[in-house]
């Protein structure tokens, strides 16, 4: 795994448990490249 994705995946964890309880914003992952931070209006 690479820094990159490293950074990616520890921002991921952080931004799902802080948004988890908005039922608007929607978080993808994007195979071998991080995730998508959708907002779902």
């Amino acid at each position: 795994m690479s820094s990159f994705e490293k950074i990616t995946s520890f921002a991921d964890n952080k931004l799902r448990k802080y948004l988890k309880d908005d039922p608007n914003i929607e978080i993808r992952n994007i195979h071998g490249t991080g995730f998508l931070l959708e907002d779902k209006n």
